[in-house]
């Protein structure tokens, strides 16, 4: 029997506890600085408990193997690309293993319908019971998903080194200017509820609560847009018709806010210190990407990232791969032409200055790249730049000149069609929709998406051992560092060194330069 320790944090008693099972012993223990847990020991609701653990001034330390890396690897993904959230009370997986009584009595705890007194004699009955379904799941997971391939055993051991890298973040924090928060906070609000007396004044719309959720935004836009078969989401719709519509712009004022104020608010309400405490999901959507959530600072725009501070003697430094999408795409089709075009510099601008004669445009080649990239057809692209008197059919003849690349994308596109499923050749797998022009403007980005996390990754695995820097906020093809001051230029170097290394080490043929930039 594996090492399994399953952790809670009990906000009535405000103590958080843990099930485990070591050395085949099954014990309850009641305060973690009692006990040290085993390196190789399995942990299930390790994120919810970081907060506990700083509050009671248990020094965090770990290198375990939690059980929700491996959740998202065989569950499926539910609407959309986040993958189903998973915990032991929430899935048929641990939960086919528990009896029935217990998982309803768990979920009148969860619901407020029994008290903890009432709840906790089930649930100290079958602990035995509930550490075994957690060894059963967890066998289930790797035995199904590893035995075909090395590689993906190799990918485990690097996924949960991220984890427990992200979670020491989460215990330490980020520090943070709460007055710029607090000032932000008021700003957004502002700026929401114009938008709401706009929308009720101009729209004669009945908008009781500054909520909107995407629902109501369905209903009050997207029905009028029947006709376009791309109306799934206000994104799509977004993506699709770049127009001047004074209502849509509003109630997408009212969204963005509501998002930002959500992804700010944790930050500056959690406590008095100058830090904010983010919890990380190291395979947090289909594509295997890093999610960062509660508070969401990922998704915080660049004029809002300026509330992030460096601590003393250090300074903030933002590494970012340069035309990271197209790049991959070049490698991965190993379309000669396209690589030799792609490593002769900044793409987007040679595009901007070769093709157009003028350098400025090279936001909207950017745009165009990545848009034909993903399947959107040139009749959109020309809709979409209308108002900005911007012709892309230059960017396309560029990216149609690529042949060999244009039969691997169209490779790619005829298996999703047969399969409605795009697995990515480690590990990730997206389920498609059954509308063809979803599964075209997702295929591609599955396998590229993809291939991006695992390269980010990479990076990370080998820039943890570097003293004087710190990884604070992995993007998508970007990390934001904390770096000793008197040893900035030699860390950029290294770091420089190590992540185009990465990259051409996985991309073959390919490089792709890292530019320093500012994070906000």
């Amino acid at each position: 029997m594996h090492n399994i320790a399953i952790i809670f944090d009990n906000a009535l008693e405000d103590v958080p506890f843990a099930l485990v099972a070591i050395d085949n012993k099954v014990r309850v223990i009641k305060d973690f600085r009692k006990i040290s847990f085993p390196n190789d020991i399995l942990t299930l609701g390790y994120v919810d408990a970081i907060d506990s653990f700083r509050r009671l001034g248990y020094q965090f330390s770990v290198s375990q193997k939690r059980l929700e890396i491996l959740s998202a690897l065989t569950i499926g993904y539910s609407k959309g690309d986040q993958p189903k959230k998973w915990r032991f009370r929430k899935q048929d997986i641990i939960g086919e293993y528990l009896p029935s009584l217990f998982l309803s009595n768990l979920k009148k705890y969860e619901n407020g319908e029994i008290s903890w007194a009432e709840f906790s004699q089930e649930l100290f009955q079958v602990k035995t019971e509930l550490l075994t379904a957690v060894e059963k799941a967890y066998n289930q997971l790797v035995d199904g998903y590893t035995n075909s391939s090395q590689y993906r055993v190799s990918w485990l051991e690097t996924e949960f080194k991220i984890d427990n890298y992200f979670l020491e973040t989460q215990y330490n924090g980020i520090k943070a200017d709460k007055e710029k928060i607090k000032t932000l906070l008021s700003d957004l609000n502002f700026q929401k509820y114009s938008a709401l007396l706009y929308l009720e004044k101009n729209f004669n719309l009945d908008i009781s609560s500054g909520y909107l959720s995407d629902e109501k935004i369905n209903e009050l836009i997207l029905n009028d847009y029947k006709e376009e078969e791309k109306t799934e989401e206000l994104t799509d719709l977004i993506q699709v018709e770049n127009i001047i519509d004074k209502r849509i712009e509003a109630i997408t004022t009212v969204k963005e806010c509501r998002i930002d104020y959500a992804n700010l608010i944790k930050h500056y309400s959690l406590n008095e210190s100058q830090k904010i405490y983010p919890q990380s999901e190291i395979i947090g959507s289909s594509s295997g990407r890093i999610f960062i959530s509660s508070p969401g600072i990922q998704y915080l725009k660049k004029s809002k990232r300026d509330i992030f501070l460096s601590l003393d003697d250090y300074e903030l430094i933002y590494f970012d791969f340069r035309n990271y999408e197209p790049g991959i795409a070049a490698g991965l089709s190993n379309d000669k032409q396209f690589i030799e075009y792609y490593n002769s510099g900044d793409m987007y601008l040679k595009i901007a200055t070769d093709v157009y004669n003028a350098p400025e445009k090279r936001k909207e080649v950017k745009i165009t790249v990545l848009a034909s990239l993903y399947g959107m057809s040139k009749e959109s692209l020309q809709k979409y730049f209308a108002k900005d008197s911007f012709v892309p059919d230059g960017v396309l003849e560029v990216m149609e000149s690529f042949n060999i690349f244009q039969s691997w994308k169209k490779e790619i596109l005829t298996k999703a069609y047969e399969n409605k499923i795009i697995v990515d050749r480690t590990y990730t797998r997206k389920f498609l929709s059954t509308k063809e022009w979803k599964i075209k403007t997702s295929a591609l980005n599955h396998i590229i998406q993809s291939t991006g996390s695992r390269i980010l990754k990479s990076c990370i695995i080998e820039l943890i051992p570097l003293d004087d820097l710190k990884i604070l906020i992995p993007m998508h093809d970007a990390l934001l560092c904390e770096v000793k001051h008197d040893k900035s230029d030699e860390i950029k170097c290294k770091v420089i060194e190590i992540m185009e290394s990465v990259f051409k080490d996985e991309i073959v043929n390919t490089i792709s330069k890292v530019v320093v930039s500012n994070f906000n």
